[in-house]
């Protein structure tokens, strides 16, 4: 499949995910703020369960909870790691606010991130 066609499915989501990109980087998450790290496992748990996804968060003692999410059945699939501390002091996003540019067509999806 070609990456225009695999753009395509998306197409007519676009608005709810730019919303949710927005919403999700808007969301800081210190990695020494338990607190916000949890609250941002529970967004995406909520934002996942809504789509259909089996999605559970488990604590994390001291680091904030985690969030396992599951999809489809059978043998095989997909393991995707990350984390959710955003490392950022909180307050950061007042100094470096998200800018958010998406033109699907072009397959184009920019933030601006500190350096």
């Amino acid at each position: 499949m070609k990456p225009r066609d695999w753009l395509s499915r998306f197409e007519g989501r676009r608005e709810r995910l730019s919303a949710d990109l927005a919403s999700l980087v808007g969301l800081e998450s210190p990695s020494e703020d338990a607190a916000c790290v949890s609250s941002l496992a529970l967004w995406i748990r909520d934002r996942l369960r809504e789509r259909g996804v089996a999605a559970e968060t488990r604590p994390c003692p001291g680091r904030g909870d985690a969030l396992v999410a599951g999809a489809g059945s059978g043998a095989g699939g997909v393991l995707i790691l990350g984390h959710l501390d955003t490392v950022w002091a909180r307050g950061t996003l007042d100094e470096f606010p998200y800018e958010h540019v998406m033109a699907i067509t072009d397959a184009y999806l920019r933030f601006n991130p500190p350096t």
